[in-house]
């Protein structure tokens, strides 16, 4: 065996050292690794393009740097710092992703959760939110989101989710409608029936043309059954065409059949009044 006097590593007979390519010192012979090679490469060079977007991109997230690197490589663990956040980022960074899960769970679009948290925002911004749930505030904010919308959804169909007191969350929902909406140039718009009906006849199984009869009726009452829970009304209007049970449309509209009844009669009365004003 020969002693290599180069990297003084013992080696075979006859070595034949070589670069294989991968920054290793080999002998061809007998297979040892020599030495490491290292590869020397140049500074990568920039455009101006490239120089004007790394100085006018992001470099941290919308709410300010949040990851610490220590220096010590014992320590070199990323740290999450809560005391670079401020309040206000800290209520933010845990509502954005319940809007998201809320969307995720009732299968409401990315428009509608777009408007609640530019309210939710306000309403933060306004001090709205002080001494009151986060969770409350996204109840309210993707109702309003909805109503302002016109996306069919009830305030009960939320609060399903939660276990909220529906009178106090409409006492506040009152209080942002008349401080927050104008402020962000909204406007609260009143129920939709023939949006419910689309959504409760498609639920139901209804055809095109049954629900488009249903629509018709609803545009009949006009504003008569104001006030009225609009799942009662879909529910006695989807009656009123035929074809479907009470129990199949009560349980598709979630009310009971007695309020499908009840609501059947009362519309029943207002187009029989409609009618005989028109012979008179």
């Amino acid at each position: 065996m020969a002693k290599d006097k180069d990297d003084d590593v013992l080696c075979c007979d006859h070595p034949a050292h070589a670069d294989n390519g991968r920054g290793e010192i080999v002998c061809r012979n007998c297979g040892l690794v020599i030495n490491i090679a290292f590869v020397n490469q140049k500074p990568r060079t920039f455009t101006d393009g490239d120089s004007k977007k790394n100085q006018n991109e992001r470099r941290s997230s919308p709410y300010g740097c949040r990851t610490v690197i220590p220096v010590l490589r014992q320590s070199a663990k990323l740290q999450r710092t809560n005391s670079v956040l401020t309040a206000e980022e800290k209520n933010l960074s845990v509502a954005l992703p319940k809007f998201k899960a809320m969307s995720e769970r009732l299968g409401i679009p990315d428009h509608i959760i777009s408007t609640a948290w530019k309210i939710y925002r306000e309403c933060q911004r306004r001090k709205f939110l002080v001494g009151r749930s986060i969770e409350e505030f996204i109840v309210i904010s993707v109702y309003l989101g909805s109503r302002v919308s016109g996306f069919p959804l009830l305030l009960s169909d939320i609060l399903g989710e939660f276990d909220f007191d529906a009178k106090g969350i409409n006492r506040i929902a009152m209080n942002v409608i008349r401080n927050i909406l104008p402020l962000v140039n909204m406007k609260f718009k009143p129920i939709n029936i023939a949006e419910f009906l689309k959504r409760f006849g498609m639920k139901i199984g209804l055809q095109p043309m049954e629900i488009k009869r249903a629509v018709q009726i609803s545009t009949l009452l006009d504003k008569k059954m104001l006030g009225k829970d609009p799942k009662g009304v879909c529910a006695a209007i989807i009656y009123l065409i035929g074809g479907r049970t009470q129990t199949e449309i009560a349980k598709g509209c979630g009310v009971t059949e007695v309020t499908l009844r009840t609501r059947a009669s009362e519309i029943k009365g207002i187009i029989a009044k409609m009618k005989g004003e028109k012979h008179a």
